[in-house]
C-alpha cells in the first residue's frame, strides 16, 4: 500500500513540476523572442567562425541573408540553412578584394584564377582564416579534381564546418536557457508558492488530491501534444486550482489573541500582511523563530526552480513512464476528477483541502 502511495505522490509531484515547466518555457520563449536571443547566439557563432567583425557584417549584408530577415523588422535571422551559409561564404571568398563592378554573385561561375585570387585576398585581410581556408579548398590547385568538383567539395566542407559550429552553439544556448529557466522557476515558485516540500507533504496526506492529479496526468500523457495544451494556461495557478494542487499563498485573519504578527527574525511571531484594519497571517510561512521551517521552505522553492530548469519535455517523458508503471500494476479505485485543463466550477466533485490553520 505504501509503495502505491509513493508512486502516486511521485506522479502528482511530476505533474506539478510539468505545469511549472510549461509556464517557465512559455515565459522564456516570450523573452527570447523579444530579445532575439537565438539571432544573437547565431551571430556570435558566426563571429567565432569568421573571426572578423567586418566580414561578419559583409556576411549579413549579403542578399541571401537579407532575404531571411523578417520584413519590416531590423532584426537578424535566428536560423540560417547550411547550404545558404556555404553559398554566401563562397561569394565572399571569391569576391574578396575585387572591385564592386567585377564581383561575381550567385549563379555566375568563377574561374580558377578568380577563386585563387579571392582566397589570397581573404587570407591577407583575415589571417585567422588562413588555415581554415586551406581545409575548405584542399583540392583547388593540386589537379586531383576538376574546378566544378573542387568548388562542390568546398561547399560541402563549408556546410560541415557550419554544422559542427552550430552544434556547439546550440550547447551554448541550452546552457544559457537552463540558467534562465532556473531563475524564472524560482520567481514563479515564489510568486505562486510552488513549494516542492509542501506539495509532497500535502499529496502524502491527501489521497483525494493524489487521485485527481493522477486522473489529470493520465489524460495529459494520452494527448498528442500535451505541452502545447498546457501552455495555453495563463498561469500555473489556473491549472492547480482545477485540481486543488497546493499552489498559492493562503491567509487567515488572526482570531487567537496569543498569536502575534511580525517579521522580526528569531521572535515567536508570524509573517503577516495588514488588510481591513486587522492582521492577516500568511499561513504558508513558518513562525519567524522556526529555523527548520524556513530552511524547508527555501529548499522547497529551490527544488521547484531546479525542476523547472529540466524543461517540460523531460517531465512529460517522466510522467508518461510513471503513469505507465502505475497502469501495469494494481490500479486503486478511481475518483471523480475535474475535466482536463478545465477550471474548477460549482459542479466539480473534487474539493480542495481546507487551508491550514495558524498555530501559535
Amino acid at each position: 500500500m505504501n509503495l502505491d502511495a509513493i508512486l502516486e505522490v511521485a506522479i502528482g509531484l511530476v505533474a506539478a513540476w510539468l505545469t511549472l515547466s510549461v509556464a517557465v518555457s512559455q515565459i522564456q520563449e516570450w523573452i527570447s523572442s523579444a530579445l532575439a536571443w537565438r539571432a544573437k547566439n547565431l551571430e556570435q557563432a558566426i563571429l567565432s567562425m569568421l573571426q572578423n567583425p567586418q566580414l561578419v557584417q559583409d556576411f549579413y549584408n549579403h542578399p541571401l541573408i537579407q532575404s531571411l530577415t523578417q520584413p519590416g523588422k531590423n532584426r537578424k535571422p535566428s536560423y540560417i540553412p547550411a547550404s545558404t551559409f556555404a553559398a554566401v561564404m563562397m561569394d565572399l571568398f571569391v569576391n574578396a578584394g575585387a572591385p564592386a563592378g567585377q564581383q561575381l554573385i550567385g549563379a555566375n561561375t568563377p574561374s580558377l584564377g578568380q577563386i585563387n585570387q579571392g582566397i589570397l585576398n581573404m587570407k591577407q585581410a583575415n589571417p585567422g582564416l588562413g588555415r581554415i581556408m586551406d581545409h575548405l579548398f584542399p583540392h583547388l590547385s593540386n589537379g586531383l579534381m576538376s574546378l566544378d568538383q573542387s568548388v562542390a567539395q568546398a561547399r560541402t566542407n563549408m556546410e560541415n564546418w557550419y554544422n559542427s559550429v552550430q552544434d556547439r552553439a546550440t550547447g551554448w544556448y541550452k546552457r544559457s536557457a537552463t540558467i534562465w529557466a532556473f531563475g524564472l522557476g524560482i520567481i514563479l515558485a515564489l510568486v505562486f508558492n510552488i513549494d516542492t516540500v509542501q506539495i509532497t507533504t500535502q499529496l502524502w496526506k491527501a489521497p483525494t488530491v493524489r487521485q485527481a492529479l493522477i486522473a489529470q496526468a493520465t489524460t495529459t500523457v494520452s494527448g498528442s501534444q500535451p505541452t502545447q495544451a498546457l501552455s495555453t494556461l495563463l498561469t500555473p495557478q489556473d491549472y492547480a486550482d482545477s485540481l486543488a494542487v497546493p499552489f498559492g499563498w493562503s491567509t487567515a485573519p488572526v482570531t487567537d489573541s496569543s498569536i502575534q504578527c511580525g517579521w522580526t527574525p528569531g521572535q515567536n511571531v508570524h509573517p503577516y500582511f495588514w488588510a481591513q484594519n486587522q492582521c492577516n497571517l500568511i499561513v504558508n510561512l513558518p513562525a519567524m523563530n522556526d529555523l527548520w521551517g524556513w530552511f524547508g521552505k527555501l529548499l522547497g522553492i529551490l527544488f521547484s526552480g531546479a525542476a523547472a530548469a529540466q524543461g517540460a519535455p523531460f517531465w512529460f517523458d517522466v510522467l508518461k513512464k510513471l503513469v505507465n508503471m502505475r497502469g501495469s500494476g494494481v490500479t486503486p479505485a478511481a475518483t471523480t476528477a475535474a475535466p482536463a485543463l478545465a477550471p474548477a466550477s460549482a459542479t466539480d466533485n473534487t474539493q480542495a483541502p481546507p487551508a491550514p490553520q495558524p498555530v501559535g
